[in-house]
């Protein structure tokens, strides 16, 4: 697919197929929540990278948007959710680490996977999955990760997200790198292993 996007290229969803389970804070909007699938006008099932269930739930909720949501597909079976009508602050900040191929992500979150595998932070082990290739992820949490930032700093620090951090915590960061700003967060992951495979029946 073209990686120039234009207005033309955003399909419309129509709902919500499948979610993951896990336990969310309640106050929206919120970088953390679930991640999602949606089903498209064109007949896809497409995993949203870029957005978390709560937070659509609650938007539709508050009655600031309705289906059909748009949607622009970056292959057959993953999108981002661009939709004019959504405030910038309901997006999430990075594209999900659980559900996006590396090939996908933006460089810097290339860049943080490779600092994790390189650390024994991350481990990838290939599986088949009701028939399906797939890559789980597994994380050794005693290791500090490696966080990138815009432009390409590379950081690690304590298990406390940054705007959380009080004047103790900034105090026991210690870093790996010279001159870097400390930042720390954690995820555990699972992503479809090639992309353009419809992970969804």
């Amino acid at each position: 697919m073209n990686n120039v996007y234009e207005p033309e290229s955003l399909v419309n969803a129509e709902r919500v197929t499948t979610t993951t389970l896990i336990g969310t804070v309640a106050e929206r909007p919120s970088q953390f929540g679930n991640c999602f699938s949606v089903r498209t006008s064109d007949e896809r099932n497409l995993r949203v990278l870029n957005f978390n269930y709560e937070n659509l739930e609650a938007l539709l909720e508050r009655n600031m948007v309705q289906w059909p949501i748009e949607v622009l597909p970056l292959s057959n079976g993953h999108c981002l959710i661009a939709d004019h009508r959504i405030p910038d602050e309901w997006y999430n900040d990075k594209l999900c680490s659980s559900c996006t191929p590396p090939d996908l992500l933006p460089p810097q979150q290339k860049l943080e996977r490779i600092l994790d595998l390189k650390s024994g932070r991350r481990k990838e082990t290939k599986v088949e999955i009701n028939g399906q290739s797939m890559v789980v992820v597994s994380y050794n949490i005693g290791v500090q990760p490696g966080i990138v930032t815009v432009p390409y700093k590379v950081t690690v620090g304590e298990p406390v997200l940054r705007d959380q951090m009080t004047p103790e915590d900034e105090e026991k960061l210690v870093t790996r790198y010279k001159d870097i700003e400390v930042d720390s967060k954690f995820y555990g992951r699972v992503f479809p292993d090639g992309r353009d495979n419809n992970d969804e029946q």
